[in-house]
């Protein structure tokens, strides 16, 4: 007898559960599920699944089964909700206005794009590409930025912010062009680390810190190996930007070193760590990466950045 995917809703979610339990041990990411999923049932069960609605057109079957595909994924919309969303953006960083700690992101870009910084939202249209660039205010990309909030900030602040923007796509974009190298992949992980730290409750500024010291490290040993030479396996940064300078990437790194630089102890607060510090260094950490990229050290960008 042919077996047929669970009708009565307890036999259902069981069945789904499994499925998911299956695609997570295979290391799926869960916004992909729903579409693995799909993907499972119909190889198990032998049917054709439409994703998520068939073309009037289409075969027969897929129509008949529509239903089966709508029911999948709406089991895991009750599951995961929110979480099911896909983050396009190229990564997140932290800055302050006034005494308080804002996440800027930083979109992916398909395409050009003319970036701002205003007091005032751009218009909807503005952001339909027709034959131009996309208009884009960087202060909307502020996390949790109201109107009201967008009204105060001065022109300073204003310039402040476009300066962190520019340093910051650029950075990210550096990191996405060299993600298949794996210290470069991590390195970037460290770097989200250090932004969620410093905007948690209560914030561990020290961990933060180390999370920076970390990925400036990971990038610096990435460029070693990039020369094909060996590098320490060491956190000083001043002894990796010798090993640098041995293997041909000459640059002035003295100032991010001192900003990111500290020690072990800083993690378990061993060594006093202020919000200050911890920003500064989340910045130096940034700016390194782009630095080095701009001495042909083997780091590639997937952005072209004009002014």
């Amino acid at each position: 007898m042919k077996v047929k995917v669970p009708v009565d809703e307890h036999a259902f979610d069981e069945f789904m559960h499994e499925i998911d339990c299956e695609l997570a041990a295979s290391g799926h990411d869960i916004p992909v599920r729903p579409i693995r999923a799909l993907g499972r049932v119909s190889d198990r069960f032998g049917i054709s699944l439409s994703i998520p609605q068939p073309h009037p057109r289409a075969d027969k079957i897929f129509v008949q089964n529509r239903s089966l595909s709508e029911r999948i994924l709406g089991w895991y919309k009750d599951q995961y909700g929110e979480r099911l969303k896909v983050d396009h953006s190229l990564g997140r960083m932290v800055l302050k206005l006034d005494e308080d700690v804002w996440t800027l992101r930083f979109p992916l870009i398909l395409g050009s794009a003319k970036f701002i910084v205003s007091t005032m939202k751009i218009r909807n249209d503005d952001h339909v590409s027709r034959n131009r660039p996309v208009h884009c205010n960087v202060v909307e990309l502020i996390e949790g930025m109201t109107a009201a909030r967008m009204r105060t900030l001065s022109d300073s602040q204003l310039e402040n912010i476009f300066e962190l923007f520019s340093l910051g796509i650029r950075a990210f974009a550096i990191l996405e062009g060299t993600s298949e190298n794996k210290l470069i992949w991590s390195a970037r992980a460290d770097i989200m680390a250090t932004t969620t730290l410093l905007t948690s409750r209560p914030p561990p500024y020290g961990e933060s810190k180390w999370a920076s010291l970390q990925a400036a490290e990971k990038v610096m040993k990435a460029i070693i190996a990039l020369q094909g030479v060996k590098f320490s396996h060491t956190h000083k940064l001043k002894t990796l930007a010798q090993e640098l300078s041995q293997a041909g990437i000459q640059g002035e790194w003295a100032p991010f070193i001192k900003a990111i630089q500290c020690s072990p102890g800083i993690r378990y607060g061993e060594v006093s760590c202020s919000q200050d510090e911890a920003i500064t260094a989340h910045h130096a950490s940034l700016g390194l990466i782009v630095a080095l990229a701009d001495v042909s050290s083997g780091l590639r960008s997937n952005l072209a950045w004009g002014s």
